[in-house]
């Protein structure tokens, strides 16, 4: 396929925005990465075109500006899908509203602006909330889009046999990493020295939020299950989402 392919990650995890965008620049289509002022920017492929249409995020913004920004945000992208009709939205993560019937409506939204509408799931529901209501409004959420991302078969078989879904519309993808700035053979042994780290030693990372379903204590757990930890060094590089 060629043609224009606007990317919409709605502030899902900055360096997978960064990297999903880096990596479309290799097709043959035009891409424009749609964000905010958290948004790497600077990391993105100088085939990348970037649209800040979603301002700041900062935690600290009254109610009031919070609603106004984020109807601004709708009606800024909603003109560019009514103006753009042969372009390809992808929503690659979460809507703006992560669950139940405002998720319905503003995927409704979407589907109303948008001639083309992807979406990528990453998860069939939203962590920590899988009550009947979500199973009920992510029913009709997943008939919406003209195709939907998954990144793996456990997942098409899910939207297919739980949730109706045509086997056609579903394309899998494994979930990648950023290779433009995957650290090569140097930085690492330099990363080993700096920290202490002997070469000898096998280090797990553990990126990303810090969430109560990572199971990150369980990891941490499992390690003194080991004969011996002392080859093991384990790097958990996030921040905590939650307070538990």
């Amino acid at each position: 396929m060629t043609g224009e392919l606007y990317l919409i990650s709605n502030g899902f995890q900055p360096e997978y925005e960064v990297g999903f965008a880096n990596a479309a620049c290799e097709s043959t289509f035009s891409v424009t990465l749609i964000g905010s002022d958290s948004t790497l920017y600077t990391r993105l492929n100088h085939k990348c075109s970037f649209s800040n249409l979603r301002g700041s995020q900062t935690q600290s913004r009254t109610k009031v500006d919070k609603a106004f920004n984020l109807i601004r945000y709708f009606f800024r992208y909603g003109l560019i899908a009514l103006k753009k009709r042969e372009a390809v939205f992808h929503f690659n993560g979460l809507f703006c509203f992560k669950t139940g019937f405002p998720a319905l409506i503003e995927a409704f939204f979407d589907r109303i602006v948008c001639r083309t509408f992807w979406l990528t799931v990453h998860n069939i529901l939203p962590h920590d909330a899988e009550g009947w209501v979500n199973r009920l409004c992510f029913r009709h959420i997943y008939k919406m889009p003209d195709k939907l991302i998954v990144h793996t078969e456990d997942m098409r078989r899910r939207l297919v046999f739980e949730y109706g879904v045509k086997n056609n519309k579903i394309i899998v993808i494994e979930h990648g990493i950023d290779k433009f700035h995957y650290p090569d053979a140097n930085l690492r042994n330099e990363f080993r020295f700096n920290n202490g780290i002997q070469q000898s030693s096998t280090v797990l990372l553990a990126f990303g939020n810090v969430s109560p379903y990572k199971g990150t204590d369980e990891l941490i757990d499992a390690l003194s299950l080991i004969k011996n930890p002392s080859r093991i060094t384990l790097i958990i590089a996030g921040k905590a989402s939650s307070k538990e």
